[in-house]
Order: C-alpha cells, then sequence, then structure tokens
C-alpha cells in the first residue's frame, strides 16, 4: 500500500476578475493549511491549472519576454476590492499575504499538458491561517472538457508533497450577453452605412470604461453622426486615422455614466461597408477599464453580407387614386441569383398606405 500524505489544506478556493475567453486575467487564491509547512530551502507550493490555462511570466512581472502587460499582477496579497470580480472571498476574512521575499514562476508539465506555478523562498507557513494572494494567467478560449475544470493545490518539502487538495473547483468562462450589429444597409461600397451595435454585460461597467468594437477587415469607421442610446450623450467615440486600424472604433464612458449589470445599451454609428464580404466576416467586442484590462468581451460575432446595389424602376399601370393598380418591376442586380442557393427572394417593400394582396401575383 502506498504512504499516507500527513498534511491538508483546509479549504482552496480560486476566484477570478476577467472571466473573458482568451484574456489576461487576475487569479486570486486563498488556502488554509491544517499543518504548518516549514521553512527550509526546498519548500514550495505549486498551483495546477486547468488545461488552456497558461501562467504570466513569474506569475505577472511586467517587462518580460511575453509578459501580459505593463501592470504587476503577481501581488503576496490579495487584494478586496479590486474592479471585476465576481465571486469575492468573504469581506469579513482577515486574510494573510505570503511571506515576504517569495518568488512566483510559471511552469510546464509535458506529461500531463498542465500548466502550473511555484512559488518558493517560502518562510513558515502557520496552519489555520486565511492566506490569499494574486498571480497573472490567460483565459483559455473554451472551457476545460466537463471534469477537467479543476484546479490542484500541493505543497512539498524535499520532493515530498506535504499537504494536497484536488478538484477545486475553477472559474467558467464568460462572455458578452449581447453583442450585435445591425446594418441599416448591405450595399456594396456604400459610405457612412448608419451601424446599430448592442451591447450588454452582466458585469458592473465603471465610468471611464472604453468600449473597443473591432470590424472585419474592409470596414472603416466614422465618429460622424455618432449617438448613444441609454448611455450619455457625453460618451466619445475615437477612430484612428491610419487606414489599417479604421476597422477599430473605440468609445469611452464618461467618468460620471457608469452601467449596472444587464443593462442593454446602443452605439450608433457610421460604417464605410467594403465591395465584397470578408473572408473572416466576424466582430470582437471588449470592454476596459481605466487601466486598459479587459474585463468583458465577446468575439465570433458573425457579420453581415455585402450585398450589390440593384437597380430598379416601378411602371404603374393604373395610377389612380384607392383602384387596383398593376405594377411592373423592372430591376438589374449586381451578383449572381441562384435557384439552388437559399434567401434568394425579392422583397418589394412599399410606402406606408399601399396595399399588396395575398396572391401577389393574381
Amino acid at each position: 500500500s502506498g504512504f499516507k500524505i500527513f498534511g491538508e489544506f483546509s479549504l482552496a478556493y480560486v476566484t477570478g476578475t476577467v472571466y473573458s475567453p482568451g484574456k489576461i486575467n487576475v487569479m486570486a487564491v486563498w488556502f488554509v493549511l491544517k499543518s504548518e509547512l516549514k521553512q527550509t530551502p526546498s519548500s514550495r507550493m505549486r498551483i495546477w491549472m486547468p488545461k488552456g490555462y497558461i501562467p504570466c511570466p513569474q506569475c505577472g512581472k511586467p517587462n518580460l519576454v511575453g509578459s501580459c502587460g505593463d501592470e504587476t499582477l503577481f501581488q503576496l496579497k490579495y487584494n478586496p476590492n479590486r474592479d471585476g470580480v465576481k465571486n469575492q472571498f468573504p469581506k469579513e476574512t482577515r486574510f494573510v499575504e505570503l511571506p515576504s521575499g517569495s518568488d512566483c514562476f510559471e511552469h510546464y508539465d509535458p506529461n500531463s499538458g498542465l500548466h502550473y506555478i511555484e512559488i518558493s523562498q517560502l518562510q513558515r507557513l502557520d496552519y489555520g491561517l486565511d492566506y490569499a494572494f494574486e498571480f497573472g494567467v490567460r483565459n483559455p478560449m473554451v472551457d476545460p472538457p466537463a471534469g477537467q475544470n479543476v484546479w490542484r493545490f500541493e505543497t512539498i518539502m524535499r520532493g515530498v508533497i506535504l499537504h494536497l487538495r484536488r478538484s477545486v473547483d475553477g472559474i467558467t468562462l464568460e462572455q458578452l450577453k449581447v453583442a450585435q450589429v445591425s446594418p441599416a444597409y448591405t450595399t456594396s461600397l456604400l459610405a457612412l452605412n448608419r451601424l446599430e451595435i448592442s451591447m450588454m454585460s452582466d458585469k458592473q461597467i465603471t465610468g471611464g470604461s472604453k468600449i473597443r468594437v473591432f470590424a472585419p477587415q474592409g470596414f472603416s469607421f466614422t465618429c460622424a453622426f455618432f449617438r448613444t442610446e441609454v448611455l450619455s450623450s457625453t460618451t466619445t467615440c475615437f477612430v484612428s486615422p491610419k487606414p489599417d486600424k479604421r476597422n477599430v472604433a473605440e468609445f469611452t464612458i464618461d467618468s460620471m455614466d457608469p452601467q449596472d449589470p444587464n443593462t442593454l445599451f446602443k452605439l450608433i454609428v457610421t460604417v464605410s461597408n467594403p465591395e465584397f464580404s470578408p473572408e473572416m466576416n466576424t466582430w470582437s467586442f471588449e470592454i476596459q477599464n481605466a487601466l486598459k484590462q479587459v474585463y468583458d468581451s465577446r468575439t465570433g460575432v458573425q457579420g453581415f453580407d455585402i450585398t450589390g446595389r440593384v437597380q430598379v424602376e416601378i411602371r404603374p399601370r393604373f395610377p389612380f387614386l384607392d383602384e387596383r393598380n398593376p405594377l411592373e418591376v423592372v430591376f438589374v442586380q449586381d451578383t449572381i441569383m441562384n435557384q439552388a442557393e437559399n434567401g434568394n427572394e425579392l422583397v418589394l417593400t412599399a410606402p406606408e398606405g399601399w396595399v399588396f394582396p395575398i396572391n401577389c401575383t393574381s
């Protein structure tokens, strides 16, 4: 028979600040030991992550190759007031930070395909204390498979596991609840096309946040005639003057106009359509806080097809009031209409007051 683990974790939890797929996330760790971890040169603590999670270099130190930004994400203590934390640890708990001088490094295990962080230079960790700290990771693009979205905590001394907690529940990735684009027209090369962008987040949108909308290549935003619905009229719009970046629009929410969770709002802008439907015809959205940290997003939103301009002439044959008027509709389309394809329909919309018979061909 094997040997028993003589130490355990009384509790072990993780939570995060950014639940969006593929984004940088500040994870918080909370644990309590049932027995002490003595200070030795070989004392270590490891946090194993579900498949797909990638820790930031040195757990979130800035200005490194492949670093996760300019902010130091690895913190020896837990910040209960950090923006974006959805499932906060209990506020009444008195958390203890990791001992001063603790180092954190990222590692990868090729046998399991899992990443983990290892904290070294640990001084003594006492039992019964609520330790908590933070570090940076990059979220996966999709949630791990069912049953695999779990974390593992362990302490090690002289190569032997002293404390172990398996199956620590992970976080569930989320995206913007609503992210839609509704064009007024889909005509090829149409300039100043009115576009409605509808969005809703289940998170608090803080004042000063930036909303960034990424259109497929070929679209070109302009802030002309920009307006909002629900958001304050002081919301600002910005589009880069560089031609290769005009498919990105950035909107800044007034610092005095925070939005409650689950608030549906609209951004109404103008955009120039490309000549043809883009090959990668998907849109992306993200919301950043004042520190440029993304705390909600959605990618892969299906765009709309670009259509050709239809030349139309309507010829009335009996244009008298309140009389049956046979119409001749002459049109020339720019694109092929294939009978084998779905959606090839000619839709004729008359002004208000005109009434078509149910069977309009009789």
